[in-house]
């Protein structure tokens, strides 16, 4: 391997190292599309292997760049519309659990409590999430549910919102620091 080619090749790897390293940084980013970062970083690395000096210069100024554009443009973690995202992603998938449950055990209804909700990666200690059935007036079974996520109380205040979601997909949202409910701002 001549001298040049040895050049090359530790640049491509830094510049490879620095993307991936730069990744890491959100591990929720990183969660989210792992499948998508690896083909990436593999193909470039691959098309930068043999590729001639003038169009590693090229692909040396794309990864530069898209470092550059990763960090200044992707929301950090704390970032509130995707951290509430989060939280809404996270009682809408146990939603769906429940009515299935509901599905396959029509006289049973929904669960009398469920397992503890499993959070989505950017809302992971800074939602607190609850789940209630109702029940008629003198019904055995539960006829709804309420699924609630209240922010954790922290020592920087992010300005998040609680929500709730009922067993017909309605949300409600409320800058109190407490459940929301029926009652509160819906959301569509």
């Amino acid at each position: 391997m001549s001298e040049r080619t040895k050049i090359w090749l530790l640049g491509g790897v830094a510049v490879l190292v620095s993307l991936v390293a730069l990744l890491f940084s959100d591990r929720c980013y990183l969660q989210e599309h792992l499948s998508l970062i690896t083909a990436v970083a593999l193909g470039w690395f691959v098309a930068f292997l043999f590729a001639s000096n003038r169009t590693r210069i090229g692909l040396l100024a794309v990864a530069i760049a898209a470092a550059l554009a990763t960090a200044s443009l992707r929301p950090q973690p704390c970032f509130t519309p995707s951290v509430e995202a989060g939280a809404v992603r996270s009682m809408q998938r146990a939603a769906a659990l429940l009515r299935q449950y509901k599905l396959e055990h029509p006289s049973e209804s929904y669960p009398a409590t469920i397992p503890p909700i499993a959070p989505d990666c950017r809302v992971r200690g800074l939602y607190e999430f609850t789940y209630q059935q109702e029940r008629s007036n003198g019904a055995v079974a539960a006829v709804s549910f309420l699924i609630s996520a209240v922010p954790i109380a922290q020592s920087v205040s992010r300005g998040l919102r609680s929500f709730t979601l009922t067993e017909d997909g309605h949300l409600y949202a409320t800058v109190e620091r407490r459940r929301a409910n029926r009652h509160d701002e819906a959301l569509e």
